[in-house]
């Protein structure tokens, strides 16, 4: 399914839940509001919606561990999953901060700030990633990766590194690395190469590497390093569209590239949604409502 057509489909049953909302409660309480009401209260419904059908129905990232596990063949162009040690291709990286060969890393060098309402939050001055081509060695042989990103690294172990050690690292780094203006989490930033994925435009990279960051920032002993790596040879389990030029896995379209640490046996508990978010779903669900009978009780749509 393409991204408009996804975006067609969660629309069409948004607007259908709303329309049978707003209908109804339009029939049993004549007057203004219920069109409001009759919204948020699809929002909601919809909300629960999704979370029952991902902690009820295989998603695609559970059916191709599924498939994994029984052995069964990967077919061209099918979401697949593969499990075995993480290998480089050529030749392995060393992270910048620790010194860690390894296949791929993420570091960020960040200062804690302090605030009276929220306790202390860390602001990044310098974050990057890179990875070096690498392969699953699986039973059937290596399967290239294509397309790993930083995301890729948030369920792997993140160090907070001895800053006294670290900082000579970090100066180094800094000091012979050239850096990119962080462009935050601003979608903006994402839309040229996302439009280019979707529309099958560029292939997924098997090596990348971003830094950013102000090289011209001091580094002080007071400054924070944390770092994410994943070494040569960690067993972990790949899940991405199989094609058999390499053979590769890789994203493609809105399927994007999942990479857990582990086997098949415990990646498959990874992909299902925690009973957490259901419950807070459930509450959403039930508050919604509440409120939307306090308001029918205090003659709000009279």
């Amino acid at each position: 399914m393409s991204l408009a057509a996804g975006f067609a489909l969660e629309f069409a049953k948004f607007g259908a839940i709303a329309l049978a909302y707003v209908v109804g409660l339009a029939v049993l309480f004549p007057g203004g509001g219920t069109v409001v009401a009759g919204l948020l209260c699809a929002f909601f419904t919809s909300f629960l919606i999704n979370v029952l059908k991902e902690s009820l129905i295989p998603s695609a990232d559970q059916r191709a561990i599924t498939r994994a596990l029984r052995r069964i063949p990967p077919v061209e162009g099918e979401r697949t999953a593969i499990s075995g040690p993480l290998v480089p291709i050529e030749s392995s990286l060393i992270s910048p901060l620790g010194g860690s060969p390894c296949v791929a890393y993420r570091y960020a060098i960040a200062t804690r700030v302090s605030s009276s309402e929220a306790g202390s939050s860390l602001s990044k001055c310098f974050r990057g990633f890179a990875n070096s081509p690498c392969a699953v060695q699986t039973e059937r042989g290596p399967v290239r990766i294509r397309g790993l990103d930083s995301t890729d690294l948030d369920l792997f172990d993140e160090r907070r590194l001895h800053r006294a050690k670290a900082l000579a690292r970090a100066r180094a780094y800094v000091s012979t690395t050239h850096f990119e203006p962080d462009p935050g989490h601003r979608l903006s930033a994402a839309l040229p190469a996302l439009r280019q994925r979707f529309a099958g435009l560029a292939d997924p990279q098997l090596a990348s590497r971003h830094d950013y960051g102000d090289p011209q920032l001091e580094l002080a002993p007071s400054h924070e390093f944390l770092e994410t790596v994943i070494p040569a040879g960690q067993i972990v389990t790949a899940i991405g569209d199989f094609s058999s030029d390499g053979p590769e896995l890789k994203p493609r379209g809105v399927h994007l590239l999942t990479l857990l640490p582990g086997d098949l046996e415990a990646s498959i508990e990874d992909t299902k949604p925690g009973l957490y978010v259901v419950g807070v779903a459930f509450a959403m669900f039930v508050m919604a409502h509440v409120i939307l009978a306090t308001a029918i009780h205090g003659g709000a749509f009279d």
